[in-house]
């Protein structure tokens, strides 16, 4: 939801004040979540903060509120101080808390009959205590392994829809980068494609790139020019291609002493079509992605929707390995505006 609020809210407001309000919390929130930080990043959420202030009186004038005193917003002060002391605050969230509310409250009051349930609640949670102690004292004197917990039907049903969905998706063919070296983003794809034979008419059809077959004979001719040594065919409306469902892009991670990229998985794939295309699911996923832009450019990235991942055709060209190509769509370049959401248009 946060990815798309920001534009929700500054297409339904009249006052530009709940605007910055919005977008200013929300660039906060994004940079707590950065896995490293730096004293303009520091600042940066400062400086996002003291906007959301200077700009929340419009909520007061509204009616929406009749004031802030909010332990939660109050905590985003010290944000910044947190961070700078015990570093990055990427690896912390709710779940802890959630986790006790359920083991600490709902179950103690689930074991009461309703009624003066605080002291059943106390009473209850005394007793499960009580019985952990003792289990891992017993554990401790005889030494013994835990024994393995007697897993339910739904959780061995919901093991084994994860385990078939990662072998139907396993991803396990590198890029042409060797292993290690991150310097600049590569991909990971499955060793086979999932979809094969798949007819030019279908891939026009239901993918949305009705001008594949003229798209990818131009960029033939154009890679016959830097290769004058392959020998390549033109696309015919005959043509059958081998289709991914999806790609991971492993993106060189920032100087700042990590040692992984970051992983982004891409899909490119339309709803399920009887007979055609049985094997996909019942919506389809055309992923947007950022694409470098060359040098001199008037922005570093441009923006584009995925529309098909496909090896090349033996029949066109053989090459080993057979290269892996992609189809996007471009969207309109990027345009600064002076609207109170820094949003691009």
């Amino acid at each position: 939801m946060e990815r798309v609020f920001v534009g929700a809210v500054a297409g339904g407001v009249n006052d530009p004040r709940v605007v910055v309000c919005a977008r200013a919390l929300l660039d906060f929130i994004y940079l707590a979540q950065l896995p490293a930080h730096t004293s303009h990043t520091i600042l940066q959420m400062d400086d996002c903060l003291h906007e959301f202030h200077r700009n929340k009186a419009v909520f007061i004038e509204h009616g929406v509120r009749s004031n802030f005193n909010i332990p939660k917003l109050h905590s985003l002060v010290h944000y910044t101080d947190a961070i700078t002391s015990h570093g990055a605050a990427d690896g912390y969230n709710t779940e802890h808390p959630e986790r006790f509310h359920i083991e600490y409250a709902k179950l103690g009051y689930r074991a009461s009959n309703k009624r003066e349930y605080e002291k059943q609640m106390v009473t209850w949670l005394e007793r499960q205590e009580a019985v952990d102690t003792f289990d891992s004292y017993i554990l401790w004197a005889t030494q013994a392994q835990p024994a393995p917990t007697e897993k339910s039907s739904e959780d061995i049903v919901a093991e084994e829809d994860e385990e078939d969905e990662e072998d139907e998706h396993e991803e396990d063919r590198d890029g042409d980068q060797p292993p290690g070296n991150y310097s600049r983003t590569t991909f990971r794809i499955a060793k086979k494609p999932p979809l094969t034979n798949i007819s030019l008419s279908i891939i026009q059809e239901h993918f949305g790139v009705p001008d594949l077959g003229s798209s990818l004979n131009t960029f033939m001719q154009r890679l016959a020019t830097v290769y004058p040594h392959l020998r390549m065919n033109s696309v015919s409306r005959h043509e059958s291609f081998s289709l991914f469902k999806r790609a991971t892009l492993l993106v060189p991670p920032p100087s700042h002493g990590f040692l992984y990229p970051w992983e982004d998985r891409v899909r490119a794939t339309p709803a399920k079509v009887p007979r055609l295309l049985p094997n996909l699911g019942k919506r389809p996923f055309f992923d947007t992605v950022l694409v470098k832009t060359p040098p001199r450019s008037t922005f570093r990235y441009r923006v584009a929707r995925l529309r098909l991942i496909f090896e090349l055709p033996p029949s066109v060209t053989m090459i080993h390995p057979q290269p892996i190509l992609a189809y996007i769509e471009w969207f309109s370049e990027l345009k600064a505006t002076r609207h109170p959401s820094r949003m691009f248009e």
